[in-house]
C-alpha cells in the first residue's frame, strides 16, 4: 500500500536532515560497504528509493537503480540528481532474473498486504551469491496513529520477520533491533501519544518529522548513528526496529495456502489447474 502523497513531499523536506533518516542512513550504509567489499563492479537496486537521500549515497557504491510506486517520489530523486530512478507497480519489479548484487529495502514490507510476494521478487532478481539488506518497524505494540499515518499494515517482532524470512528460503546472516540507545525516549514518546490521539480527531504526521531545535537533533543523529559500530560486533537485543541481511537461497519456499510452503529452484514451475502455473518470470532487464 502506497504511503499518503503527503508524506512524500514530508520526506522530501527531511530525509538529508532529520536524525531519523540521517542515523538509518549511516547504519545501513556502513553495513552495504561491508556487504558489496570485494565485488567487481556490483549491481545495487534501491527497492522504494522515497525521496532519493539513500539513493543518492548509494551511487557511490556501484551502478544503482532506484524503484518506488510513487510519481512523486521518482520525482524527487530525479531532482536530487539520482541518475537511475524508475516507476514500478507494488508487487512487481522491472528487472531481469539473478542480475542483482545487493537489495536494499528500507521500510518498505511493512505496507504490503501480502510481504512475502515481495520477498519472492527479491529472490528471483538477485545473483545466486546476492543479498538484501532490509529494515522494517518493530514491536507491534508501539503501533500508533504514526503507523496509521504511513499506511503501514504491520509491525514485525524478530520472531515473526525470522519465521517470514526462512519460511520464503533465505538464509539470514544478521537479524537484530536497531535504534536501540533511543528507545526509551521513542517507546515513552509513542505511548503517551497513542493516549493523546485518544482524544483528538485528526493526527498530523508533520509531527514526528519536525527537526528538534538546540542541537538535539545533531546529538540524536550521532547516538543514532554510532549504533553502525555495534552491528559488526553483534546486534541488539531491542529496538524500535528491525534490519536483517539475508543471502540468496537455491530454494525459494511457495505458500499455497495457510502455512503451507512447496520449494522451487532454478527455472521449476508450479502448475496448478488448466494452464495456470507459478513461474518465475523475465523482465527487460534494467540493471547490465
Amino acid at each position: 500500500m502506497k504511503m499518503a502523497e503527503n508524506l512524500y513531499s514530508l520526506f522530501d523536506t527531511t530525509t538529508e536532515t532529520h536524525w531519523w533518516f540521517v542515523g538509518r542512513r549511516k547504519i545501513v550504509l556502513s553495513l552495504a560497504r561491508q556487504i558489496i567489499g570485494g565485488i567487481t563492479q556490483p549491481v545495487i537496486v534501491d527497492v522504494g528509493c522515497g525521496a532519493g537521500a539513500t539513493l543518492k549515497e548509494l551511487e557511490k557504491l556501484g551502478s544503482v537503480t532506484g524503484v518506488d510506486i510513487s510519481p512523486r517520489a521518482v520525482g524527487y530523486c530525479r531532482t536530487r540528481g539520482c541518475r537511475r530512478v524508475c516507476l514500478v507497480e507494488e508487487e512487481s519489479l522491472p528487472l531481469g532474473d539473478n542480475k542483482i548484487s545487493l537489495i536494499v529495502s528500507l521500510d518498505v514490507l511493512e505496507h504490503l498486504d501480502h510481504d512475502y510476494l515481495h520477498l519472492r521478487e527479491y529472490h528471483r532478481i538477485l545473483k545466486d551469491d546476492g543479498k538484501i539488506l532490509l529494515t522494517v518497524p518493530a514491536l507491534p505494540w508501539l503501533w500508533s496513529s504514526h503507523d496509521v499515518a504511513n499506511h503501514h499494515r504491520r509491525r514485525y517482532t524478530r520472531t515473526h520477520l525470522r519465521k517470514l524470512l526462512e519460511r520464503e528460503g533465505w538464509k539470514i546472516e544478521k537479524l537484530s533491533y536497531f535504534c536501540t540507545i533511543l528507545f526509551p525516549l521513542i517507546m515513552v514518546i509513542r505511548l503517551i501519544s497513542k493516549g493523546v490521539n485518544k482524544t483528538i480527531k485528526s493526527y498530523n504526521a508533520d509531527w514526528n518529522f519536525k527537526i528538534p531545535g538546540f542541537g538535539i537533533n545533531w546529538l540524536f543523529a550521532k547516538i543514532f548513528a554510532s549504533e553502525a559500530f555495534w552491528f559488526s560486533r553483534g546486534g541488539f537485543p531491542i529496538g524500535s526496529s528491525l534490519l536483517a541481511v539475508c543471502r540468496k537461497s537455491g530454494d525459494q519456499g511457495i505458500r499455497l495456502s495457510g502455512d503451507q510452503v512447496i520449494r522451487v529452484s532454478g527455472d521449476q514451475g508450479i502448475r496448478g489447474s488448466g494452464d495456470q502455473g507459478i513461474r518465475r518470470s523475465g523482465w527487460p532487464s534494467l540493471a547490465t
